[in-house]
């Protein structure tokens, strides 16, 4: 094993951590980090990079954006092109582990939204990543980014990145082969995203088990940057509580696929949207074709042993409940809700109007704000909608129905109850 204290000088330099990490990872030994702080720019993970901070060791990502070079990749999100740099980045290698200690992105030293500001962590057509019992804090931007990459192992990981403009937990882009465990998530933006920016990629066999969530905006996006397909993914055995906008946000608008998603004993605590799925036209993906493409869908989707609470003290929430909308020619198909239970502040009015149709908006839960006229769950253009034990508890009396299906064939509904 090597020390990093042993390149050093009186101070930390760039350089210095830089040649410990690559004098490490070519004699296939770990490389230790002392109790200290390290403050350095863009640190390159080699193959065989074997990173172990001490538990009082706090690896700092400097605020100095001359030290972040323009060799580490890019955002596939359009529009965002001010964290295209990261702290920590690898391409193309393999076998890397990480483990204790804390990385910090020093958040504060970022004082506007639309500054140059470096992502934690970035893995571009990596294989085979581990880390475990680390505490990843203060990005400055998304906290971990990992794009076409294979068998990524994240357990007992810490993300805080609550103050974080777009804090981003974990962002899986067109990556194979996943678990995320035990991990405590507490993050200023979505905090586990499914993408496939990639034109014929493939994100596919993620599971996330056993995890703590609380975001400033939903527990898990899937989709947004849709160009290719996203399937065959388990959520299961999670908590998630104070959850600004939705739990699962699942969204095609980019001509991809989404399908064969499972979603099994789940607890969530005042998420508006506990599960907010949508198929549309909207362009995020700097990959996207435009004209955006007709073929976006959404299939096979199962949501079991669901339980959703509210807050009383939160008063009416006019906006909350499970909404699924597709378009009239993209529909959603194959859903099923089974034993899912909700227990509803109530309190609120039937909106006047229609719902609006998503078109080519951005599909976010406030463009429905005030228009949906249910408690419960509201469905449009859904097709083998099955809905097999929904079970809700209204805290207060409700102006609304419990359940509305537009444009739903083939539907199927039962032991819906209202206590």
């Amino acid at each position: 094993m090597l020390h990093v204290k042993d390149f050093l000088g009186i101070t930390t330099t760039t350089a210095d951590v830089q040649t410990a990490i690559d004098m490490a990872a070519a004699a296939g030994t770990a490389l230790f980090f002392d109790a200290g702080t390290y403050e350095c720019g863009t640190l390159y993970l080699r193959s065989g990079s074997h990173l172990i901070l001490d538990d009082g060791a706090k690896l700092i990502g400097s605020a100095d954006m001359s030290l972040y070079p323009d060799d580490t990749d890019e955002i596939p999100y359009l529009n965002e092109d001010h964290m295209n740099k990261c702290f920590l980045f690898a391409r193309d290698a393999r076998n890397i582990v990480i483990e204790g200690g804390c990385i910090s992105g020093q958040r504060e030293k970022y004082k506007d939204v639309m500054d140059d500001r470096p992502m934690l962590m970035r893995f571009v057509g990596c294989q085979d990543i581990t880390i475990h019992d680390t505490t990843l804090a203060d990005s400055a931007a998304w906290v971990s980014m990992y794009l076409c990459c294979e068998r990524i192992s994240l357990s007992r990981v810490r993300f805080l990145s609550a103050q974080s403009w777009n804090g981003d937990g974990a962002d899986f882009n067109c990556c194979r082969d996943v678990i995320v465990s035990d991990c405590f998530f507490d993050t200023g933006d979505d905090a586990i995203c499914l993408q496939a920016s990639v034109p014929g990629g493939v994100c596919e066999r993620v599971v996330v088990r056993g995890c703590v969530f609380h975001s400033k905006w939903a527990l898990a996006r899937i989709g947004t940057t849709s160009v290719g397909h996203i399937r065959d993914c388990l959520f299961a055995d999670c908590i998630a509580e104070n959850l600004q906008c939705s739990g699962f946000k699942i969204q095609a608008g980019e001509g991809g696929v989404i399908e064969h998603l499972r979603f099994e004993n789940i607890l969530m605590r005042d998420a508006i949207r506990p599960i907010f799925v949508t198929v549309n036209r909207h362009r995020f993906s700097k990959t996207a074709a435009d004209p955006l493409p007709f073929t976006a869908a959404i299939r096979d989707l199962c949501f079991s042993g669901m339980t959703c609470l509210y807050s009383p003290e939160r008063g009416p929430l006019p906006d909350s409940g499970l909404v699924l909308t597709g378009d009239p020619d993209l529909v959603i198909e194959d859903v099923t809700l089974r034993g899912i239970e909700m227990r509803v502040n109530g309190g609120a009015e039937t909106p006047a109007g229609p719902v609006p149709e998503l078109g080519t908006n951005r599909p976010e839960a406030y463009v429905f704000n005030g228009a949906i006229p249910t408690y419960g769950l509201y469905a449009r253009h859904v097709k083998r909608l099955t809905v097999d034990g929904l079970r809700i508890r209204l805290s207060e009396p409700d102006g609304r129905r419990a359940v509305v299906l537009e444009d739903c064939p083939e539907a199927s509904c039962s032991g819906v109850q209202i206590l």
